[in-house]
């Protein structure tokens, strides 16, 4: 039952190496209620205990795990979204790539910085669109040039031209005059 499926989660919790954490996930795998148990920390009060069960869930990688990191989202501690969005970054679909994009605008500027990353990590070139606002609207410096450097590292045609757009000095951002942003 749940009782089960929390003794792995806090083995995995404390488990000393990368094999021991595997071993716990595949058990976690094998039980009925895992998902019962991990609905139950998603929800819990105490932030570290959200960003706990975001990890495992990206590590099972099961769909039912991204609908539970999607919901994640709108958590109200910036660094459970965070955890959310680094778990939902090792997902191939598209419900994550639009989560993903969707990240990219949250409050939070950590939450917005794993967001870009996540984006950047997947190679597709559909994220370019999901970058592209933040070149005129992003006020973290940081989050910022990382959405510049993601552009550089996707290519293809539409990234060039933002690229360019962006050392030209147009576009809505208010550093625009600085050329380089």
């Amino acid at each position: 039952g749940t009782d089960g499926a929390n003794a792995l989660i806090d083995e995995y919790a404390n488990a000393p190496t990368a094999e021991a954490r595997k071993t716990c996930l595949d058990a976690l795998r094998d039980l009925r209620r895992t998902y019962d148990a991990l609905f139950a920390l998603a929800r819990d009060v105490d932030p570290p205990v959200v960003r706990l069960a975001a990890v495992i869930l990206g590590d099972l990688g099961e769909p039912k795990g991204e609908e539970l990191l999607v919901e994640m989202l709108q958590h109200t501690d910036a660094n459970a979204r965070r955890s959310a969005v680094a778990a939902l970054s090792r997902f191939p679909s598209d419900r994550a790539l639009e989560a993903l994009g969707v990240s990219s605008r949250d409050e939070a500027a950590l939450v917005r910085a794993r967001a870009v990353a996540g984006l950047i990590a997947r190679r597709d070139l559909r994220a370019v669109p999901l970058l592209a606002p933040l070149l005129d609207g992003e006020d973290d410096r940081e989050v910022l040039y990382a959405a510049i450097e993601g552009l550089g590292a996707l290519g293809g045609a539409e990234a060039v031209q933002l690229l360019i757009r962006c050392a030209q000095g147009e576009g809505e951002h208010p550093l625009r005059r600085t050329a380089a942003y």
